[in-house]
């Protein structure tokens, strides 16, 4: 479906190729076992439906008279320049939905969402990494859950005990 849409004259300086549109109609209502979120627009978008727009200077520029995309809701628009990948785990040890992804101590993407494989002992975990540090993410790529480690040597990883755990890889 392609939607064409007017701007008005003075606005037409803040739609250029970095700019990133999403439904901002109604009322989204989701729930977890670790909350609920709820996501609302303006009251007159809620009534009458409407889109939103905005910018950031990080995002890829849509190319030349390519029609924009209109994403599903604002986290969306937001996280469009993430590249979504797949890691297989044998367990969890702690890491749930919105945990880090970290290469060198920097946050790199994060935990999208957990669920079983078909055998029931896999674990498949969908990850969103930023578009940057994806050719880091080779075939041989080592990825684990980084704990907390507490032995008679001392404390390793002591974050994870007060943030909880991540996931670590080594191209």
């Amino acid at each position: 479906v392609v939607i064409e849409c007017f701007v008005y004259d003075e606005y037409r300086n803040l739609v250029h190729e970095k700019t990133k549109f999403f439904n901002s109609s109604g009322v989204r209502l989701t729930g977890e076992l670790t909350g609920l979120s709820l996501q609302t627009g303006s009251l007159q978008s809620i009534i009458t439906g409407g889109i939103e727009s905005i910018n950031q200077d990080n995002s890829s520029p849509t190319p030349a008279k390519t029609p924009y995309t209109l994403y599903k809701n604002r986290e969306d628009a937001l996280n469009a320049d993430e590249i979504q990948m797949t890691i297989y785990l044998d367990a969890t040890q702690g890491l749930k939905v919105g945990s880090p992804v970290r290469h060198k101590g920097i946050a790199v993407g994060r935990v999208t969402s957990l669920n079983f494989a078909d055998d029931i002992e896999t674990i498949i975990c969908t990850v969103h990494i930023q578009r940057n540090v994806a050719p880091l993410f080779r075939a041989k790529t080592l990825v684990w859950v980084e704990q907390a480690e507490i032995n008679l040597s001392g404390v390793k990883n002591v974050e994870t005990l007060v943030f909880g755990s991540f996931l670590h890889f080594l191209p």
